[in-house]
């Protein structure tokens, strides 16, 4: 398990200030239990991310809106850091479509899916020579006897 200090330069690198109010007041909240998660909580706008660390910060997710109900967009989904930290850098932040993949995840999903139509060949009996052919056709392909 990644010790505290590699968890506090993790996020003073990835979040120096809160993505969503850019006010410098993160507050970590790291468990010593390896099944315990880790946080970080604005004291300004309460907004609250859970965080994985597993050699390193692999991603953040944001679990709790601000106060004013920003971040909804990017609420319970899980981003790699950067994605956080392009948000502070970028401030005023335009606005990110982060359903987009999830859409074109569902697309492709789609395109996957392969109906199987099937198709009924009704086959007769040829009275002259016994054996069977299709139906639509005017004679037996095998003794051209007719119906």
């Amino acid at each position: 398990m990644i010790d505290f200090p590699e968890k506090r330069e993790a996020v003073s690198r990835y979040f120096p200030a809160c993505p969503l109010c850019q006010k410098k007041t993160i507050e970590t909240q790291f468990c010593h239990d390896w099944f315990a998660r880790d946080y970080i909580v604005c004291s300004n706008c309460h907004a609250r991310w859970h965080l994985n660390f597993l050699q390193g910060l692999r991603w953040a997710e944001l679990i709790e809106l601000d106060t004013e109900g920003k971040g909804e967009e990017y609420h319970k989904i899980k981003h790699a850091p950067a994605f956080w930290y392009d948000m502070i850098r970028d401030k005023p932040a335009k606005k990110v479509d982060v359903q987009a993949p999830v859409v074109r995840e569902r697309e492709i999903i789609k395109e996957k899916e392969i109906v199987k139509k099937t198709e009924v060949i009704v086959k007769i009996k040829c009275q002259y020579c016994g054996k069977r052919y299709n139906e639509t056709l005017d004679v037996c392909p095998h003794c051209g006897g007719k119906p």
